[in-house]
């Protein structure tokens, strides 16, 4: 199944070299994002956040999209998601066969599994990845997890665009002392404000 990454890294050179089924590909990742994110969840509640956003600001329209970062979330999130890429096709065979035969198991893969190939497979080359086209509101670092705060902003003032932001730098400080030493990595957080997907 093709799928729609942006910014595009995903090797498909590698992914040929280490015979993975194109069709099995995003299974693979799946099943990895979706271990990943259950222990995002056991030490920030992102649903608390969409709570506490809400009691806030009210109603807030959602970020429309179908890509692979909204449509698999499981971050329990409406607003909040995980927007690494997902390399499996860097791991060495040994670990993408631990992968495999992990998608007949209902259960997660091993947390110490995630955390020690999580750097290999979630960072990106250099020290800046620019999400979406050129745009560098969009830029943060490659060697980090990213987070994406993403609302419809169509019907928002300038000052509640702001109160927002505000807001959601406050609650990152928490996201940030929570995260970064379960990971052993910087986290980092951007905001996407659109009525819908759009090409930057």
């Amino acid at each position: 199944m093709k799928m729609d990454y942006t910014p595009n890294t995903i090797s498909y050179k590698l992914i040929k070299e280490k015979n993975i089924d194109e069709e099995l590909f995003l299974p693979l990742q799946l099943k990895y994002r979706k271990s990943l994110e259950n222990i995002l969840k056991k030490y920030v509640s992102f649903n608390s956040f969409d709570e506490l956003l809400v009691k806030t600001f009210g109603s807030i329209p959602l970020y429309e999209s179908n890509s692979f970062y909204y449509k698999y979330s499981e971050l329990d999130s409406k607003y909040l998601f995980l927007r690494n890429n997902i390399h499996i096709e860097r791991l060495n065979e040994k670990d993408i066969d631990v992968i495999k035969e992990s998608l007949f198991d209902k259960e997660d893969l091993n947390g110490d599994f995630i955390l020690r190939t999580l750097k290999e497979v979630i960072f990106e080359e250099g020290d800046i990845v620019i999400l979406e086209g050129s745009n560098e509101k969009y830029s943060c670092k490659a060697n980090s997890l990213i987070i994406e705060f993403a609302y419809n902003d169509e019907d928002c003032s300038l000052e509640e665009s702001i109160a927002i932001k505000d807001f959601f730098d406050k609650v990152t400080i928490s996201f940030k002392k929570f995260l970064e030493p379960i990971l052993n990595m910087e986290t980092s957080f951007i905001i996407k404000e659109g009525s819908k997907e759009r090409n930057l």
